[in-house]
């Protein structure tokens, strides 16, 4: 079965059924990706550390050293720069 989202709702919390919040977060993830999802670099990065929060849970120092966000491929192609500034984010804005 694959789901296909052509419009993304403007508040995923909003939606009822946990699996269709799951499978609509499978699809950001695929469309990142897959370079189908278009955005600015900070939301890219925001998106990506989004992600790797739902993957690995909250950032702990002693389970996450440095460069444990390189495990992850979030995008087809992706700097150093861009990995570091997923980690910070995971680091300090997302819980």
């Amino acid at each position: 079965m694959c789901l296909r989202v052509k419009f993304y709702p403007p508040d995923p919390a909003a939606l009822r059924e946990e699996i269709t919040r799951y499978l609509v977060f499978l699809q950001i993830k695929r469309d990142l990706y897959h370079g189908r999802l278009l955005c600015k670099s900070s939301d890219a990065a925001m998106l990506a550390a989004f992600i790797l929060q739902a993957e690995i849970g909250n950032y702990d120092p002693g389970k996450h050293p440095e460069g444990y966000s390189s495990k992850f491929q979030f995008f087809p192609k992706h700097s150093e720069k861009l990995e570091r500034r997923i980690a910070d984010i995971h680091k300090t804005e997302v819980m």
